[in-house]
């Protein structure tokens, strides 16, 4: 039987994976993500509407 996280696991979780140096912060310090935003919609693939 699987146990339940509790409530501050996952902040603990991010946490522990700043500390030990998260490629994804390092990565969104220098790639701005919301350029992208609009390509992740239903339909929308490849540049080319589906």
């Amino acid at each position: 039987m699987a146990v339940q996280p509790g409530f501050f696991d996952l902040s603990d979780r991010y946490e522990a994976l700043s500390a030990a140096g998260d490629p994804l912060e390092r990565l969104s310090a220098v790639v701005d993500f919301e350029l992208f935003r609009g390509l992740n919609r239903p339909g929308f693939a490849g540049g080319y509407l589906v």
